[in-house]
């Protein structure tokens, strides 16, 4: 079994977080597509930005993450968006 790389899109995320207040000011709510240390776009829907992501890049680890003050908790576990840990909602 392979192990899981957990380093997967951490250029991504500390571009965000280095770029965080000049998204707020410009693009508060919308969705950013980042690739390495490179902003790609910014979507009013993530579907919009994977679509977009999946056009320029093809199928490649690409962050996507609502330009918010604070992610919410669900935003902020790795394993969870990584896949190693499952969740299903309460019916």
């Amino acid at each position: 079994m392979t192990e899981p790389n957990i380093e997967v899109l951490e250029a991504e995320r500390r571009f965000y977080e280095r770029e965080r207040a000049r998204l707020l000011a410009s693009h508060a709510g919308k969705f950013a597509l980042i690739h390495g240390e490179t902003l790609l776009g910014v979507f009013d829907s993530q579907p919009s930005a994977y679509e977009e992501g999946l056009r320029r890049l093809g199928n490649v680890p690409m962050l996507i993450i609502q330009i918010v003050r604070e992610q919410p908790v669900e935003e902020q576990s790795p394993a969870l968006h990584l896949g190693l840990i499952n969740a299903r909602p309460f019916s």
